[in-house]
C-alpha cells in the first residue's frame, strides 16, 4: 500500500498462508485512532517504540505488523493506523495475554 510504513515481526521469517483443509492461521487487525491530546509523531513514536514491541511478542504470534498511515490515508479513512496480528491458532489467539 502506498503511503504507510511497516514494522515486521516473524518467527519464521515469512508472513502465514492460508491452507485449505488445515487449521488456518487467524488474523487481528485493530484499527487505531490517536488520542485527542497526542501528536502524529507522539502517537506513532508510541506505537511503534512502547506498544509495538509489547504486543509483537509471545510465542502465539506468528508475525506482527504495524501500518502507520500517510497524511492523505488518515484523512480518507479517519484512522492514523491499522495493525495485523497473526496467530497460528484460534486457540492462540483467544488465549494470548
Amino acid at each position: 500500500m502506498v503511503g504507510h510504513t511497516t514494522s515486521r515481526k516473524s518467527s519464521e521469517g515469512l508472513r502465514p498462508h492460508l491452507a485449505v483443509g488445515t487449521q488456518s492461521p487467524i488474523q487481528d487487525d485493530p484499527l487505531l485512532h490517536r488520542r485527542a491530546d497526542l501528536t502524529r509523531e507522539a502517537f506513532s513514536q508510541h506505537w511503534r517504540n512502547t506498544m509495538g514491541p509489547l504486543r509483537g511478542r509471545g510465542s502465539q504470534v506468528l508475525a506482527y505488523v504495524q501500518n502507520h498511515l500517510s497524511s492523505a490515508l488518515r484523512r480518507l479513512t479517519r484512522l492514523d493506523g491499522f495493525g495485523e496480528i497473526h496467530y497460528r491458532t484460534l486457540e492462540d489467539a483467544l488465549t494470548r495475554s
